[in-house]
Parts: C-alpha cells; structure tokens; sequence
C-alpha cells in the first residue's frame, strides 16, 4: 500500500536536506491551504527556496487548496491511491488517518535530525504506539485581550471565569452599546470561525 508521509510541518520538508536524495528529477508535492495566506506563504515559499537550494535536483510544486475544501480533496486523493508526498492536516484528520495506517511513520527520519528532541508536548496528538506520524507546525493559544476603559463605563471587574466573562460582556453592551465580545477571526470561511468555537467547546468540557 502506498503510504503518505503526512505532516504538520514545514521543518521537517527542510529536514530532508540531510537526508539522500539522489533522482535528478524528483518532484515533492506538496498542497496545502497555507500557500496563500499573507506571511505563512510567505514562509513556506523561503522554506521551499532554502531547501532546493540545497538540493538542485528536488522541486516542491505548491499546490494551493482552498481551507474549505482541503480535507476533502486530501480524502479523495488518498481513496484515489494518489496522496501527495507532503501535505498539512488538521488535528482532527489524524486519529482517523493514523488508525487507517495512511500515514508513514517518521521515527527513521527524525533520528537523523537535532531539533527532534525539541519538539513541544502538542507533539502527541500525531504519535500513536510510540511512532510520530507528524510534526506540528502551529499552536494557537487563545488569550482574552480587554477593554479596561469599557469595562470601568460598565461598572464590571475584570472577568476572571466564563460565568463572569459572560454577565461583563452584557452589561458592557447594555450601558455603553458596545459590543460585549468578539472573536478575533474572520468570517469568510467557515473553517476560520469553527476553530475557535471548537477550541472553546473542549477547553470547556463541551
């Protein structure tokens, strides 16, 4: 079965340079919704620009996929037997891409490196019977970011629980007509908004 070396990393693509890659024509695809954001493509690109540098004979071809339709183009392409070589997931692809045994495990290539030791405990969210299947690219901590002077017009403390955080961003509204809350994402995709709402529902048990 032809396996795909699923990651959530761009390192590990620059990892390969010390690794042996002798084909004069070798092509890494490798799709990702990433490529067209503003400063993560910008990234990648000088990622990508790095390591072929390194490694003449090997070209990255950066596919662009919409965010919305990614996970469904990736499904398509591995039911097809035509996964790409590299390619981003989200956190909640990998259990059932693990399971399915999609993924090719990374251990062999890791030990080659000297960051693998470095990597942050998100990091077991893709291992699975003490393999590594992933690397992460990103951690987004959430942060409550506050309106001091609103919240003195209100009449509210600082809110220091979801209960509090709640009853301060009605009466926050309801005296000064401001918005109580928002979220910092954007509305264009849904994916944008349901990530945020996601972390939230499990933070917070739900």
């Amino acid at each position: 079965m032809k396996r795909l070396r699923f990651l959530i990393c761009m390192v590990v693509v620059l990892a390969l340079s010390s690794f042996a890659i002798v084909s004069a024509e070798t092509e890494i695809r490798f799709p990702s919704w990433m490529w067209g954001e503003v400063g993560t493509g910008d990234w990648f690109r000088d990622g990508v620009a790095q390591f072929e540098s390194q490694e003449p004979g090997v070209k990255v071809l950066d596919t662009l996929v919409p965010a919305g339709q990614y996970e469904e183009k990736i499904l398509i392409d591995l039911a097809g037997g035509d996964p790409p070589d590299l390619a981003p997931v989200f956190t909640n692809m990998l259990p059932k891409l693990m399971d399915l045994g999609l993924l090719e495990p990374l251990d062999d290539y890791l030990s080659q490196t000297d960051w693998a030791e470095n990597l942050l405990p998100v990091q077991s969210v893709a291992q699975k019977d003490g393999k590594t299947y992933g690397i992460a690219l990103t951690a987004s901590p959430n942060g409550l970011i506050y309106n001091k002077e609103l919240l003195d017009q209100a009449g509210v403390d600082v809110p220091t629980t979801p209960e509090e955080m709640l009853e301060a961003a009605r009466k926050v509204k309801e005296v000064t007509g401001q918005f109580g809350y928002g979220f910092g994402t954007r509305t264009a995709d849904v994916l944008e908004a349901y990530i945020p709402l996601m972390q939230w529902a499990i933070g917070f048990g739900g």
